[in-house]
């Protein structure tokens, strides 16, 4: 009876860590997330790539080779392409910081296994004085998604000189009367 519990103990606890894991994963997230995004764009994406590294790691591994895709405005507003570049490079940039193989044309991974590549991409667009970006991490071919975020840009100076956000004028539009 006892060696019964034990294995049902071992084979049910890893599961119940992952879930635990991954509701405390979420929560502390989001708190990072906001605090990130009140300092400036770089922050916001550093921790948005570190969330998706966190949540894609059953399905890549430091040798799978990440592609940066598109980053679109969906937006009603128009921003200058030079933004969705810059979320892609610095996405890029933390993931190279976190040890894996990134670029905008990456080659397969050569050897036995037959690697796809991970694909991440996102769209963007202007909420009130922000820039909501949805990132997704997904598989090369299959379109499988392996991990997904929503996270908020503030608009200061860094986004404004990318985006060519110099008429405010359109933000006028979401403030709200004192």
């Amino acid at each position: 009876m006892k060696t019964y519990i034990l294995l049902l103990a071992l084979i049910l606890l890893p599961s119940c860590t992952a879930v635990m894991a991954g509701s405390a994963g979420t929560a502390l997230h989001k708190k990072f997330s906001d605090d990130a995004a009140r300092q400036s764009m770089q922050a916001a994406n550093y921790v948005a790539a570190d969330y998706i590294a966190v949540q894609a790691r059953h399905q890549i591994d430091k040798f799978t080779p990440i592609e940066i895709g598109a980053f679109k405005n969906i937006g009603d507003i128009p921003i200058n392409d030079a933004l969705g570049a810059a979320i892609g490079d610095q996405l890029g940039q933390r993931f190279a910081e976190l040890g894996f193989t990134v670029g905008r044309n990456v080659e397969k991974t050569p050897g036995y296994y037959k690697r796809r590549n991970a694909i991440l991409r996102g769209t963007y667009k202007v909420v009130r004085n922000d820039i909501k970006v949805n990132l997704l991490m997904v598989e090369e071919g299959s379109n499988k998604v392996f991990a997904q975020t929503t996270y908020d840009i503030p608009i200061k100076s860094d986004v404004r000189e990318l985006g060519q956000l110099e008429d405010q004028s359109f933000l006028n539009m979401f403030t709200l009367p004192n």
